[in-house]
């Protein structure tokens, strides 16, 4: 059986972060564990950081929009 590449490398170096509070549904958070655990993520921030840019990084409607405020 050929395994897919996962989505999210693995973690780099400490970078400086800014710290905020999140509030979830139990289901989705119990999923990003469930994930993090099988991908060796240790840090549950690197995760939603990851998934952010990826979003940010392949939703066509906001990079019209960030490159339309940029000009």
């Amino acid at each position: 059986i050929r395994r897919q590449a996962m989505l999210i490398k693995k973690e780099p170096h400490a970078e400086k972060k800014l710290q905020f509070r999140v509030r979830m549904n139990q289901k989705v958070y119990d999923e990003i564990t469930s994930y993090c655990d099988w991908a060796g993520i240790k840090l549950r921030d690197y995760f939603i950081e990851q998934a952010c840019r990826h979003i940010f990084s392949h939703d066509k409607d906001w990079i019209s929009a960030r490159e339309h405020q940029e000009k």
